[in-house]
Formats: structure tokens, C-alpha cells, sequence
């Protein structure tokens, strides 16, 4: 009986680590996604305030 009790408690706790596996990748997963997402969104605007920055050489 004792036996049974141990084998339930080790297959609680690896269905209880794979879930914290999953849920710290799935965590990792959407933090780089936002980073990455909110720096070329960065990228973009910096490069729209350059291109208003520049004028053109006009030749009279």
C-alpha cells in the first residue's frame, strides 16, 4: 500500500514539473516576443524621424 502511495506522488510531481516546464518556456516564449516586437517597432520610428531629419539637396 505504501508502495502505491510513493508511485502516485512521483507521477503527480512529473505531470507537476512538466507543467512548470512548459510554463516557463511559454513565459520565456511571449517575453522575447514583446521585446522583439517592441524593438523593431522602435527601429521603425527611429528610422521615420530620420528620413523627416534629412532634406533634400536642391540645386538652384
Amino acid at each position: 500500500m505504501f508502495h502505491d502511495c510513493c508511485s502516485f506522488q512521483k507521477a503527480d510531481a512529473k505531470v507537476r514539473t512538466l507543467k512548470h516546464i512548459l510554463q516557463i518556456f511559454s513565459e520565456v516564449f511571449f517575453i522575447f516576443l514583446f521585446f522583439s516586437l517592441s524593438s523593431s517597432s522602435l527601429l521603425s520610428k527611429g528610422r521615420q524621424k530620420e528620413k523627416g531629419r534629412k532634406k533634400p539637396v536642391t540645386v538652384s
